[in-house]
């Protein structure tokens, strides 16, 4: 485990000797149950607090940029100082918004 949320004491815990990429994308993920106010760990809620997460991190422009080069997450996730869990998460649940968007934009 590499953190969590206690709703109870309102406190986020992270894992010692975490990575700075891992610690980013941790806090997000944790201070997402928060925002949510998630009492407890649930498949539901986690999924939420990855979406969430992801959709804090991830700059759009710059995950553009590095798709150009090379689409494969690993690449993207090492370019932008992510994890590749934040980047298929980002990229199955906003970079569709994105694409739509843009799409609006030029019609």
């Amino acid at each position: 485990m590499l953190g969590y949320y206690d709703d109870t004491t309102r406190q986020v815990v992270v894992a010692l000797g975490l990575t700075m990429v891992e610690l980013r994308a941790t806090l997000a993920h944790e201070l997402s149950h928060a925002y949510y106010g998630h009492p407890c760990s649930k498949p539901a809620h986690e999924r939420m607090a990855d979406r969430r997460a992801a959709r804090l991190l991830v700059d759009p422009r710059a995950y553009r940029a590095a798709e150009a080069i090379d689409p494969d997450p690993h690449f993207i996730a090492a370019e932008l100082g992510l994890t590749p869990s934040v980047i298929r998460t980002w990229r199955e649940h906003w970079l569709p918004c994105h694409l739509e968007q843009e799409v609006s934009r030029y019609a």
